[in-house]
């Protein structure tokens, strides 16, 4: 393949996807070459084209180099350990994008002459280098960000009910008005999630979730000082929501996009396991916080448990990307055979908002977010009009947060292998099916199968809305989109109020279940247009 660049050993293109990189060679045609990685003090993660009489191979992220590297990142020259064939490259971390010669090819006419730069766009799915039988870094990334969703939300959210009491009586304020908080600040969050995501995929996200700890510390703190509830309320709308965005399942699924590729979905499943566990465990800590010490007190502790348990486990584990850790991507991740790479342009806000792939996911969640925040959150007024008490709801609440976790699993590692289109129509299968069950007067057993399923479908929201973002946008940009989802999907907070008001005027939940039941049919029509992801067979 010659052409007017005479000398020409390899070239190399800039991927600007990382703050710290790694030279990539591909030695296809000369085995022997022994791999080391060699680190580069650029923002730049370089690729490299190695040209042999052979032919041509090229492979992205490939974590390989030759011997004979050192730490001047000038120009290298090198031979196959078994023939001799020399050969040569040139890095330049700095320089100027294009074809790159090297004087030691003149000497040597078995390095033929070529123009074949790589794909120059932000993101490129990778074909990681395999690494069997080692552990990849990308689990510690993942358990941390369960770590921090857990105390987070465990808290922040799965706790707030049990507020409702001590604040009534601190405060003398009514349900409504505690209750008007929460509203308030998942309004605040839809609000400033944009900016949030973007952040996610700019700054250091380590950097972003010890600040977001930190407020939400705060928050906790300062509010044991309120005397009064609009103190509360103002805390929270502001710490409470940056802890919320900035060290929740938005810092998280980001990280799963950004370490995993070929299991990415299962990844983002597991991430979000996190809220799960907490809602699972963090309840129990703070209604006996609360019971022996006084919501006061109680939030001190909790604050400084905040502090404690994700602070030094995020600044040391956590980075944004494999290159930032210094290590090889998701192991086994390699492109079937026949598999082009992946290309992802470098979306802006205009851009996204053109995009069907935005579109689609924001009409067919809200609904179905709508539907299921509706049945959750007025599962124990609903029981107790069937005459079930606190205790054996509990029991019920509990085995959906269990069943959630399953279903989160089933379909973040689901979402790897099918058609999102048909996870999102077996989700909306099991929820509609809930809704007509709970309409039908059921028994303390017959709500067993309820809650499960409940949970089994509610699993199914974060991992499979972060499997279509992460497949169709790229991880450099799933931050980004996933923040501008969320101004939209805040329409679905008024599920819940609406269920309770129908409640209230009908004397009975069917009409809402009902009304939720027609809701979810348009947004299982609206999944149809989703197009499959780039590189999709």
């Amino acid at each position: 393949m010659p052409n007017d660049h005479d000398g020409l050993a390899a070239e190399m293109v800039r991927h600007p996807v990382a703050r710290f990189g790694y030279l990539g060679l591909t030695a296809g045609h000369m085995p022997h070459l022994r791999p080391h990685a060699v680190p580069l003090a650029a923002r730049e993660v370089l690729a490299v084209v190695a040209i042999t009489s052979d032919g041509i191979t090229a492979q992205e992220s490939s974590i390989a180099s030759i011997d004979g590297f050192g730490s001047q990142y000038g120009g290298h020259s090198a031979s196959n350990a078994a023939s001799g064939t020399p050969f040569c490259i040139k890095t330049l971390a700095n320089g100027p994008r294009g074809a790159i010669s090297c004087e030691h090819a003149r000497k040597h006419p078995t390095i033929e002459h070529v123009n074949h730069p790589l794909p120059t766009s932000p993101e490129v799915t990778p074909t990681a280098a395999r690494s069997p039988g080692h552990w990849y870094y990308g689990w510690n990334i993942l358990g941390v960000g369960m770590l921090f969703q857990a105390i987070v939300f465990g808290i922040g959210f799965f706790s707030f009910t049990f507020y409702v009491g001590p604040w009534r009586n601190e405060f003398g304020a009514s349900r409504g008005d505690v209750l008007a908080i929460l509203v308030l600040v998942q309004v605040v969050m839809g609000i400033a999630s944009p900016f949030a995501g973007r952040a996610m995929d700019h700054l250091s996200i380590r950097t972003l979730v010890v600040a977001g700890s930190v407020c939400f510390a705060l928050a906790l703190a300062l509010s044991s000082q309120a005397t009064a509830l609009w103190h509360v309320g103002l805390i929270y709308s502001a710490l409470f929501v940056a802890g919320a965005l900035l060290a929740g399942p938005l810092a998280a699924q980001t990280l799963a996009a950004k370490w995993f590729f070929a299991r990415r979905g299962m990844a983002i499943g597991l991430a979000s396991v996190g809220t799960s566990l907490g809602g699972f465990v963090l309840p129990v800590l703070v209604t006996y916080l609360i019971a022996t010490h006084g919501w006061r007190e109680a939030n001190l502790w909790l604050a400084a448990l905040v502090l404690i348990g994700i602070t030094p486990a995020v600044w040391v584990v956590v980075r944004n990307t494999p290159q930032d850790k210094g290590v090889a991507p998701e192991p086994d991740s390699a492109p079937a055979p026949g598999a082009m790479p992946v290309t992802f342009p470098a979306w802006n806000t205009a851009a996204i908002l053109k995009q069907r792939a935005f579109w689609v996911p924001v009409l067919a969640f809200t609904p179905l977010m709508a539907a299921m925040g509706a049945a959750q959150q007025n599962f124990a007024p609903y029981t107790e009009d069937l005459g079930i008490d606190a205790q054996s709801t509990a029991y019920l609440v509990s085995l959906t947060a269990i069943v959630m976790v399953g279903g989160k699993v089933f379909f973040g590692a689901m979402a790897d292998r099918w058609d999102h289109r048909w996870l999102f129509a077996l989700a909306v299968s099991v929820l509609l099916a809930t809704l007509i069950f709970m309409t039908l007067q059921p028994s303390y057993p017959f709500l067993v199968l309820i809650s499960s399923m409940l949970g089994f479908a509610a699993g199914g929201f974060l991992p499979l809305l972060g499997a279509i973002v992460g497949s169709r946008f790229g991880p450099a940009a799933f931050g980004q989109v996933m923040g501008m989802v969320g101004p939209f999907t805040t329409l679905a907070a008024l599920g819940p109020w609406v269920a309770g008001a129908i409640r209230d005027s009908a004397g009975s939940y069917d009409a809402a279940w009902q009304i939720f039941m027609a809701v979810l049919i348009p947004a299982a029509l609206v999944i149809i247009l989703l197009k499959p992801p780039p590189g999709a067979r």
